[in-house]
Formats: structure tokens, C-alpha cells, sequence
């Protein structure tokens, strides 16, 4: 490999120091790309939406392997990501596609975002069933989810995205 190439590597940085981590390597004239995606907060008197890392802990730069080390130079960052113990490689494709995601300005859910359990009470928010109330029964992949409809002691099932439901709070 010719170590004047430049690829985007992904470096760790300290922990809920990403924003100024990647600040800090732009200001040091290094290309950085921080991925965030908007995530809705809600505070007991308001709602605020706010940039969060998709990625925690990780702040991706633009670099041959031989200027690398300028970047673990930069306050904040922690170390490179490593593989057979070389830095690692994240592929051209890999960071378009966290662009995208980014620049679509949507609020991103990780699949560790969803914490539904089989047998909770789920209701649709959007979508073509809006208002229909359900049981969560499984996660079937491709981000959906079966549920089972009991109405009438009939069952019937249907696919829909994990964007679309909600976990119904259950009353005390």
C-alpha cells in the first residue's frame, strides 16, 4: 500500500468529546467528518431537538497513513482504530453512505435505540395504521417488526417499521 494515499481512518476519541475533537483537526487544517444525526430530547418542559454522534466515541479523517500521526497530535483524540495492527481503512463507500444519512437531517435511530420487548403494548404513530394499538411479538429484520392484532379472537399480522411504533406507557 502506498502510505501517500490518503483514506479516511476513524479515530477514538475521549468520551462526549467528539464535536470539539473534530473542531479541533479541522482548526489543524486536517479533514475531519463527524457524523451526527438530530435527535429529539425531551426535558419535563420542553422538547429540543439536538446533534448527537451516530457514531459515539469516533471521528473519521482524511489522511495518508504517514500524516496520521498529526492527527493523534490533536487534543482529544485518544487512538486510531486498529486492525491486524495497522490502522484501519474505512472505505470511500462507508463514509458516503454515513454522509447521506447525515445530510437527510432525519432523526436516526440505532437498533439499540429500540428497547421493545415481546408481549409489549405498541401502538402505530405513522404510517397507513396510525392508531392502531398492538402486541410487539418479534423483530424480524430490515428494521420491522411483527405484531399480532387481537380483535374479535382473530389474529392477523402485519410488518411494519420500527420508525413507525411506540411502546404504549402502561397506566398505574
Amino acid at each position: 500500500m502506498n502510505t501517500e494515499e490518503r483514506h479516511w481512518f476513524a479515530l477514538y476519541t475521549r468520551s462526549r468529546a467528539e464535536k470539539k475533537t473534530c473542531q479541533a483537526l479541522l482548526d489543524a487544517g486536517i479533514e475531519a467528518f463527524l457524523p451526527l444525526s438530530t435527535k429529539i430530547k425531551q426535558w419535563s418542559d420542553r422538547k429540543k431537538k439536538v446533534q448527537e454522534p451516530l457514531i459515539p466515541s469516533y471521528v473519521f479523517v482524511h489522511s495518508s497513513e504517514v500524516l496520521l500521526v498529526d492527527s493523534l497530535k490533536v487534543q482529544g483524540v485518544v487512538g486510531v482504530l486498529k486492525h491486524l495492527g495497522k490502522p484501519a481503512i474505512v472505505k470511500d463507500h462507508e463514509i458516503e453512505s454515513l454522509q447521506i444519512l447525515t445530510d437527510a437531517q432525519q432523526e436516526i435511530k440505532t437498533i439499540s435505540d429500540y428497547s421493545f420487548k415481546k408481549g409489549d403494548p405498541i401502538t402505530v404513530v405513522l404510517g397507513p395504521f396510525t392508531g392502531l394499538k398492538a402486541e410487539y411479538i418479534r423483530y424480524q429484520g430490515d428494521y420491522r417488526v411483527l405484531v399480532n392484532i387481537a380483535s374479535m379472537n382473530s389474529f392477523f399480522s402485519v410488518n411494519i417499521p420500527l420508525d413507525f411504533i411506540e411502546t404504549i406507557q402502561k397506566q398505574s
